[in-house]
């Protein structure tokens, strides 16, 4: 926000999606707000589930390496990124249709030139069906917990990156990631 929006705003041609709009200062106010409120949501159900898992409650999470073998280990990975790609994919289709979008996700899209905070400025009933999806593998089957969070967190990176309104080209080693545009 700070390097691109403050700091760039006269050259928005150079990096911007689309450089002749810019989000109202009212509107950009009302994303911060309620993604901060959707964040407090999905962040409180985060560290209830964690508690609740730290204290012994019933997951497959595990901590230990020599647990599964390694070939698990690293297969997981990938098993977790299609699993969240495929999901956020599929609940972002069904947000779309006409009860969902008018009552829920509409208010996403309100945000005509998206920013940095677009990716969370999402009802917090949305948000909550999203993050509650994405964590049910963690109950079915033996996830470690370094690269749950780690493809949880380069998830969530690039949601920013996408909904960013920045012009953000793919790196040739993430050939599964398109362009921002």
């Amino acid at each position: 926000q700070w390097y691109y929006y403050l700091n760039r705003r006269d050259r928005p041609h150079e990096w911007k999606c689309q450089p002749e709009k810019f989000l109202p200062p009212d509107l950009e106010r009302h994303e911060i707000i309620l993604g901060s409120l959707s964040l407090l949501v999905t962040n409180t159900v985060s560290a209830l589930t964690a508690c609740y898992i730290s204290n012994g409650g019933w997951s497959y999470v595990y901590h230990d390496f020599s647990e599964y073998s390694w070939a698990w280990w690293f297969l997981q990975w990938a098993v977790i990124f299609l699993y969240q790609d495929y999901m956020t994919y599929w609940i972002h289709r069904v947000y779309h249709t006409p009860f969902l979008y008018k009552n829920f996700h509409k208010m996403h899209h309100k945000y005509k030139q998206p920013t940095a905070f677009s990716v969370t400025a999402i009802h917090p009933v949305e948000i909550l069906h999203i993050q509650v999806t994405l964590m049910l593998p963690i109950f079915f089957i033996p996830l470690h917990f370094i690269p749950f969070y780690a493809v949880a967190l380069y998830t969530y990176y690039h949601g920013i990156i996408d909904h960013s309104g920045i012009n953000f080209k793919a790196h040739w080693w993430q050939p599964w990631q398109p362009d921002a545009i």
